[in-house]
């Protein structure tokens, strides 16, 4: 049982270690898109001009 237990704690572990390694990229990544989809919404203005807006 033992031995299991030590199995399962070095898993643990090295997953761990693997989630907090990425994580920074992860982050990354994220913000670049959050860039991207801010660039390409308008969100103050959801109309392309303002005789749609009258529609």
């Amino acid at each position: 049982m033992e031995k299991h237990t030590r199995h399962a704690n070095i898993d643990l572990v090295v997953l761990w270690d693997t989630i907090t390694t990425s994580l920074p990229e992860l982050q990354k990544q994220i913000e670049e898109i959050l860039i991207r989809q801010s660039q390409e919404t308008d969100i103050l203005s959801p109309f392309e001009d303002e005789e749609e807006y009258e529609r």
